[in-house]
């Protein structure tokens, strides 16, 4: 079974082209048995309730496939925040999680327009997904600080720090209870090395699919995992996702 817990839908005019069909197709070819995802639109237009609302009746016409993560915009006021914690509640079965991209919110990770979101993620414990890449808003160091300041929470490296080593990450992950790691467009020698250090069951199997097309899951990145035979590549590509998302799936 392979879980890939970072995949995305939106069709943006002269940007991203990555319709609901492209991914499940991907999907069924290369052998990925469920997948969470998000409408990256909401976070091209800075809106976060109709967008989410789009995502989740595809996600609920699509639910023997698809989990989904509520994207998090910046800019919410406070009927909206209300609107915003409605939608998990009336959609606890497809809603498994949260996406925070503090690059396209131009926001710092650990900024104070999050703090919603972290709270909502501590009290109903749902897993928050953060673009990580070094920079002005996405560093994993204010990741690390929104971690302190929300012990509770539960907060995912998304890309354990793009185009990096992911050595920050890794202590990161290793050094902070509520720090996990995903693994998209993350070499494979990064997992060993999380393996080594004894937190490889705090890593997950995510891919940015379909962000480079349909062959994404093709990529020599990905690949590799396909091949890996170590015991503890059962974990990453399904077992620590269907742990903490709280995940009860048939394959397909």
């Amino acid at each position: 079974m392979i879980i890939d817990i970072h995949t995305h839908y939106g069709v943006i005019k002269d940007g991203y082209y990555m319709p609901l069909d492209m991914l499940l197709s991907a999907m069924k070819k290369c052998g990925i048995d469920y997948a969470l995802i998000s409408n990256i639109e909401c976070g091209i237009y800075h809106e976060g309730i109709a967008g989410n609302r789009k995502m989740l009746d595809m996600v609920r016409e699509n639910s023997d496939m698809l989990g989904c993560m509520l994207w998090c915009c910046e800019n919410l006021d406070e009927q909206q925040k209300s609107e915003f914690e409605d939608l998990y509640l009336n959609n606890k079965d497809i809603v498994k999680g949260i996406k925070i991209h503090p690059d396209l919110s131009g926001k710092r990770a650990d900024d104070g327009c999050f703090d919603f979101f972290y709270r909502l993620g501590e009290k109903y414990n749902l897993p928050i997904l953060l673009h990580t890449k070094k920079g002005p808003y996405s560093s994993v160091e204010y990741v690390v600080n929104a971690a302190k300041e929300h012990p509770a929470a539960l907060l995912i490296l998304g890309h354990m720090g793009l185009g990096s080593d992911g050595s920050e990450a890794l202590l990161a992950v290793k050094n902070y209870d509520n720090i996990y790691g995903d693994t998209a467009w993350v070499p494979v020698e990064v997992v060993a090395k999380a393996h080594k250090m004894g937190i490889s069951h705090k890593m997950m199997f995510g891919t940015d699919s379909p962000i480079s097309g349909e062959t994404c899951y093709e990529d020599g990145c990905y690949r590799e995992y396909f091949t890996q035979k170590n015991n503890y590549m059962e974990g990453i590509m399904a077992g620590n996702a269907k742990r903490i998302f709280r995940v009860s799936m048939r394959p397909i």
